[in-house]
């Protein structure tokens, strides 16, 4: 056999060999390729590999099945098409992060958005990513990486969110209340609604006792419109007698849904979408909270959202409730004080808060070591009025008096009414005894002024007994006052009417 036949059997062979070795290979490869596509195909992921210079991107049917869209229709498929695919909000934060691969800034990918499929609207997913080829610069060339679905973890963690938020607001309520009024805590809660259900506008109606119907309390927007013009309009719509006879809390989705409502909703409120609570009490609605949307919006409410609504209507309703018991028992017991204190007739202290002044004065006296001088003032002739003019006549009279007796007195002096015709005044640091008697004459003067009422002229007089007090160790009471100065007051109303007696020891 010749050398040149050797080296020919000897090149078949190898080329038999390195035929059989390649097809083995491919083989091994194809059913690699494969196996790594059932188990991708199994898991449900979206790979992708994206060739950058000619913006194809290879994608498999996995694509096709989340998205909604048959294979043909995304076929052939590019960066460009994908892009038009994200949320409008998510849509810059993915083209700032592809642009920062493209110019070589970053080699890895991981991006949380929104993607648009052909029949369930948007869904959060999971990009995931890195440069797979590059050329000799280190410019990327290929990119490959998965698309997985997280929109049901990411929509948990959004209510979860939401409900941290919204119960965290439930908690400090009660404290809320204590610092603001029902005006603050209603555009607080409205605010909350609006961000937590994704809603254009939220408005509270509230019950007004005093105009025995709802009027409108409080309004938010998510300020895509005037908030005054949307206030203005509520109050003038005829919402509440619409929604009332409910008496139950529902949602529209769908304004065709409700054909009693459609034309009110979408033709005079504008609204497509909406959620309407209202609170009874005895079978008659009591407060009204609601949220809507207008037709640009895509979220539908979930019964989670009627499950917020509800629970931030029924937590404001037992506030206002409780803000108001405590107002009303607040009133009730400045009231209480008010008849404890003070004459009703009059408003000017009572015998009670005159011995609380007298002692405070005593006490004072303690220290500075100043006089104390007690006035007490009877009517002469008072009784004669009320049984020639009636017990109003009288009354008019008290009241005037007591008026004119403080604009003579100065604003440190204490004037009480202290009997039926029975005025007493303390007077505090005078500089002398005689500017004593020079008020005592002044309220004598006023005393004797006529007064007109109803065509009659009421005049009477008045007795005035001084009480001067110069020595504290002698540790009176405020009782001891009074009976001093009744003593100087009957030896003047003994001497005759319109006179002034000052206390001397012995007097009778």
């Amino acid at each position: 056999m010749s050398p040149m036949i050797s080296i020919l059997i000897f090149a078949v062979l190898l080329l038999f060999a390195f035929s059989m070795w390649f097809a083995i290979s491919y083989r091994k490869a194809e059913k690699s390729k494969q196996l790594y596509l059932d188990m991708l195909s199994a898991s449900d992921s979206m790979p992708f590999h994206w060739t950058i210079d000619s913006d194809s991107i290879v994608i498999n049917k996995q694509w096709s099945k989340y998205l909604g869209f048959s294979i043909f229709e995304l076929q052939p498929f590019s960066y460009r098409k994908a892009i038009k695919l994200v949320h409008p909000d998510d849509s810059d934060k993915v083209k700032q992060s592809v642009d920062a691969l493209v110019h070589g800034e970053q080699h890895v990918l991981n991006l949380q958005f929104r993607i648009e499929t052909k029949d369930a609207g948007y869904k959060w997913v999971l990009l995931s990513g890195r440069v797979s080829d590059q050329d000799k610069k280190g410019h990327p060339l290929k990119v490959s990486g998965s698309m997985t679905d997280c929109h049901e973890s990411v929509i948990n963690t959004i209510l979860l969110e939401q409900h941290q938020h919204r119960d965290r607001f439930l908690l400090e309520l009660p404290q809320l209340a204590q610092r603001h009024s029902e005006q603050v805590i209603a555009d607080k809660a409205l605010a909350l609604l609006t961000s937590i259900t994704s809603s254009s506008k939220a408005f509270l109606y509230l019950f007004s006792e005093s105009q025995q119907a709802l009027n409108l309390k409080a309004v938010a927007t998510n300020g895509r419109e005037p908030q005054q013009e949307l206030s203005n309009f509520l109050r003038a719509s005829n919402l509440v007698t619409q929604v009332l006879p409910y008496k139950k809390p529902f949602i529209i989705n769908n304004i065709s849904d409700n054909p009693e409502l459609e034309d009110f909703l979408q033709n005079e409120l504008q609204f497509t979408r909406a959620i309407f609570v209202p609170l009874t009490e005895h079978g008659e609605v009591v407060m009204l909270l609601a949220v809507a949307n207008d037709e640009n919006a895509e979220q539908t409410y979930s019964a989670d959202d009627l499950q917020t609504v509800q629970l931030l209507a029924q937590q404001l309703w037992l506030n206002f409730q409780q803000k108001r018991v405590l107002k009303q028992l607040a009133s009730q017991k400045q009231a209480m004080e008010q008849l404890a204190h003070f004459d009703s007739l009059t408003s000017l202290p009572n015998r009670n808060l005159v011995v609380d002044r007298i002692q405070q004065a005593l006490e004072r006296q303690k220290r500075n070591r100043k006089d104390l001088a007690l006035l007490l003032i009877d009517l002469d002739g008072f009784s004669e009025i009320n049984e020639r003019y009636g017990n109003q006549a009288g009354d008019r009279l008290l009241q005037t008096l007591g008026q004119r007796y403080m604009q003579s007195l100065r604003k440190v002096d204490s004037l009480g009414r202290i009997g039926c015709d029975e005025f007493v005044v303390l007077i505090e640091s005078y500089e002398n005894s005689k500017n004593i008697m020079y008020i005592a004459k002044r309220l004598l003067e006023d005393s004797c002024m006529p007064l007109q009422f109803e065509g009659h002229e009421l005049q009477t007089s008045a007795s005035i007994g001084v009480f001067f007090y110069h020595e504290p160790e002698q540790q009176m009471t405020p009782d001891d006052l009074i009976s001093k100065a009744e003593l100087a007051l009957q030896h003047a109303q003994k001497k005759g009417a319109n006179g002034i007696t000052v206390y001397q020891p012995g007097i009778k």
